[in-house]
């Protein structure tokens, strides 16, 4: 399957230029009519979250020396019985390197993350029209429990915003 040239690891600082053509890439494929920003506002919000104290974690496939997958995550707690989640906001796989098992990689390397952090579960969302995300979900065993999502967008959060709190640049 091609597994043993991946190596899948914690990105950091040194691998910002690398993030941020993963998430602009994951982007175009999901939003390719969308008119997307540059390289360098990509490079620039990447360098952001390695700035500050933001949960936000990358996780990087690496084949023969390539960045060839990603997964964008933060771990939450407490959680159910103080256990805590990880939660995948995006995993996504260059064109290139799909099909042969690098999505599984990335989410096995995160189940052995939990695993080893006593992290109680993994969740994670997509679009019902992505059966390719849906098949890889379900044939790791993932349930489907019945939830609501909801989305505050910009506009709902002016709305609800308290223009008395100062929130500091950084906590």
């Amino acid at each position: 399957m091609g597994q043993e040239d991946v190596e899948y690891r914690f990105a950091g600082a040194v691998d910002a230029a690398s993030v941020a053509a993963l998430l602009r890439a994951l982007d175009s494929h999901y939003l390719p009519e969308k008119t997307h920003p540059s390289k360098a506002v990509y490079l620039a919000m990447v360098g952001r979250v390695f700035d500050s104290r933001e949960g936000t974690r990358f996780v990087l496939a690496i084949r023969k020396g390539k960045p060839v997958g990603i997964a964008c995550i933060a771990i939450l707690r407490p959680g159910n019985s103080l256990k805590g989640l990880i939660y995948v906001k995006d995993l996504f796989v260059v064109e290139a390197a799909r099909s042969i098992g690098i999505g599984r990689g990335l989410m096995g390397f995160l189940a052995s993350l939990a695993l080893a952090k006593g992290i109680g579960r993994i969740e994670l969302a997509t679009d019902t029209d992505n059966q390719g995300a849906r098949r890889l979900y379900e044939a790791l065993g993932a349930s489907k429990p019945e939830k609501i999502a909801y989305r505050f967008e910009v506009e709902a959060m002016k709305r609800m915003a308290d223009p008395d709190v100062a929130v500091p640049d950084d906590e």
